[in-house]
């Protein structure tokens, strides 16, 4: 086997190793757990953003509602409700 022989086999099992251990490692991950499909519900006109949609009733502006389903890094397609203070709209929401 000539020198140029020799290191073409040894460049073939550095791959091949390479590509084992790159198998392994992939294999060996835990997979990524997403959040379940969840719906924000609008309850002030306001522009506050604490950084809180709450899911039960409270305060939720429509900023914090689209920051928190665009936060929660799941899969499927989150809902944004509206239930907004007084009896009839239209509602105006002003940005800060």
């Amino acid at each position: 086997m000539t020198a140029i022989q020799a290191t073409r086999v040894r460049n073939r099992l550095a791959i091949v190793a390479i590509i084992a251990i790159l198998a392994v490692a992939f294999e060996r991950q835990t997979p990524v757990v997403r959040a379940a499909h969840e719906t924000f519900t609008v309850t002030s006109v306001n522009d506050v953003n604490d950084g809180d949609c709450e899911l039960a009733p409270g305060h939720c502006s429509l900023r914090e509602a689209i920051n928190a389903a665009n936060g929660n890094n799941n899969l499927q397609f989150d809902t944004i409700d509206f239930d907004l203070p007084g009896l009839n709209g239209p509602w105006v929401i002003l940005p800060t």
